[in-house]
Order: C-alpha cells, then structure tokens, then sequence
C-alpha cells in the first residue's frame, strides 16, 4: 500500500491475513509531511516507484530486502501536487501522470535519467485546469498513454511508442495497467 500520508509503506499477506509495516519513509523523500505519494507502479527490475504527490522524490522501495533507495532526486522544481498515478511504459521506463505538474515525468530506471513532456497545449475547448488535471492513467494497445481526467474536461491520449501491439494478456492484466 502506497503511503499517501501514513509514514509508513504496508505491505499486504494474503496468506497470513495481515498487514507487514515496512521501515519509515526515509526524511529525504518528505516534503510536506502530507500526502506523499498517490499510486506505485512495479519496474521491470522489481522495484516498486512511488509516484510523488508531495514527496521531494519519486519513492523506490526494494520489498525484497525491505530497503528504500534514496539516490534519485527529481529536477522538476516543483514542491507540492506535482503527480497523481504512475504506469509503466512499454520501454520500462515509469511514467508520471500530471496532477497539478505542467508536465508529463518519464523517468527511466536504467539510467535514472528524466525526460519532460508538456501536457497538449490548451485552446478554449480544452480546460486543463491548473491543479487537478488527471489522475492515472493507462497504456493502449499500440503503446499510446491514456490519461483519466479529474478535473480536466478531456481526455489526453500521447502517443509514446512504435505502433507493434502489446500482448493482450498482458495489457490487461490487474498488474500493468491499474488505476
């Protein structure tokens, strides 16, 4: 479970019924001391990143070895309601859904380098709104970024991929695509 502001990471046994607390978010992720992180998408190396909210950094947490990494810092220069929801793109990479950020975060977990991408220009058919904006979002079959609207009055669909198609069974599963 993803802390939004509970200082803490829990982690569900469906086993034993009960819920195991990890160690405390380290000080260094922690911004506002409120509403750190909203969503967590699981990387291709196995890591869980937590989408910052309000944290100073995207959260990554190893649940094997119940170990925080806190060498990444994001260079948005924003401090509060930056993301809403994070998925995980076909290349690996973890991509961070705006909430109040101007910008998309596709964060690559390689080489923990960070690529921005503005949000479509607004007209006065589209209302972006500044704060708000979406909240998830989902990978389409051809690779395209589908992003839910929470206060937006549109729908944004960001083409991100080449057009190969991705394995249905995997597309749909409730482990890649999740809101």
């Amino acid at each position: 479970m993803v802390p939004y502001s509970n200082p803490n990471l829990r982690i569900y046994d469906p086993i034993e019924n009960e819920f195991i607390m990890t160690s405390p978010i380290p000080a260094v992720y922690l911004n506002n001391n409120d509403k750190f992180f909203v969503g967590g998408v699981l990387g291709p190396n196995g890591m869980v990143y937590l989408i910052p909210q309000n944290a100073s950094r995207i959260g990554i947490y190893n649940s094997i070895l119940n170990e925080w990494n806190i060498e990444i810092d994001i260079n948005d220069d924003l401090s509060s309601e930056k993301y809403a929801g994070g998925l995980l793109l076909r290349n690996g990479n973890i991509l961070c859904i705006p909430y109040a950020a101007p910008f998309y975060l596709e964060y690559n977990v390689s080489t923990n380098e960070e690529k921005y991408y503005s949000v479509p220009s607004s007209n006065l058919d589209i209302d972006h709104n500044n704060a708000m904006k979406y909240y998830g979002g989902i990978v389409t079959e051809d690779g395209s970024i589908c992003s839910i609207p929470y206060t937006s009055n549109h729908l944004d669909l960001i083409k991100m991929n080449d057009d190969n198609l991705m394995d249905k069974n995997t597309l749909y599963s409730p482990f890649f695509n999740k809101l």
